[in-house]
């Protein structure tokens, strides 16, 4: 990326942080401040590590179930956000601001500087999201690095998987997408509630059995193979190997969905 958009890219990021403090110096910023400040104390105080622990939520079953289930669960889930962002989403699919067209585009940069450019302020954004995110997770489940990086990885995955998705559907034929976007969802969403209402009315089978067995047919094994690679990362119980090898086999998927992107963008 271009030093002029990386150092823009920082001043951004700078303005931010002095945004957020400035808000903390108001009356409502205090007051918010306050609030979860009393949060976290009462949270240290009950002797729980996370937000969901004090909540007496999923941390209240037992771990191997829990961990069984979110590996069989997470990836259908990344598949759904995925499907769903890409028919949901309007505009462009990568998406500039007035002021970015104004004067990024004029300026002596790339095409492909400007998308490196905008997927790092993605990132940026998924970065805070992430923190948050971990904040919540029951330890019991995962461990806080490999839930801030699985968490983190996974929303960019999102991100560059849509807008991946995107971009070969406006360089193929964007005008039949935007038509069919609606008839698609609503095909979709009846489809899937028949298959689950039958499933379930013809067999003694919950709604998390047939949603594994899903996850475990081989059909389901080889349509949720990226998928499976983030929850992986999540539930990574070592650093070494088992988060370091998921975390890479992470980054080369968003790198490829980032190459692609770049590839076919000319082309929307």
């Amino acid at each position: 990326m271009d030093a002029a958009l990386s150092r823009l890219l920082l001043l951004r990021l700078r303005g931010g942080v002095r945004h957020r403090l400035s808000q903390l110096a108001s009356l409502r910023g205090m007051a918010f401040l306050f609030i979860v400040v009393g949060i976290i104390w009462l949270l240290l105080a009950a002797g729980a590590s996370s937000a969901a622990d004090s909540l007496g939520g999923a941390s209240l079953q037992d771990p191997t179930w829990l961990r069984t289930q979110i590996g069989n669960l997470m990836p259908l889930g990344l598949l759904g956000a995925c499907v769903f962002t890409v028919f949901v989403a309007t505009g462009p699919a990568l998406h500039f601001s007035p002021n970015e067209i104004n004067f990024l585009f004029a300026g002596p940069f790339t095409r492909r500087d400007l998308v490196v450019y905008k997927v790092c302020t993605y990132f940026a954004g998924a970065v805070v999201s992430a923190s948050i995110i971990t904040l919540l997770i029951p330890p019991r489940t995962s461990t806080a690095i490999a839930g801030f990086t699985g968490t983190l990885l996974t929303l960019v995955f999102i991100q560059l998987s849509s807008t991946a998705i995107r971009v070969i559907g406006l360089a193929t034929d964007g005008g039949k997408i935007t038509r069919a976007r609606w008839p698609a969802i609503l095909l979709m969403l009846a489809i899937a509630s028949v298959a689950m209402l039958y499933v379930i009315a013809t067999s003694d089978k919950s709604l998390l059995d047939v949603l594994s067995g899903i996850r475990g047919s081989q059909l389901g094994a080889i349509a949720l193979a990226p998928f499976v690679v983030f929850a992986e990362i999540f539930l990574a119980q070592k650093v070494f190997p088992d988060l370091v090898a998921w975390a890479v086999a992470g980054i080369t998927i968003n790198a490829t969905l980032l190459l692609v992107i770049i590839a076919l963008d000319s082309r929307t």
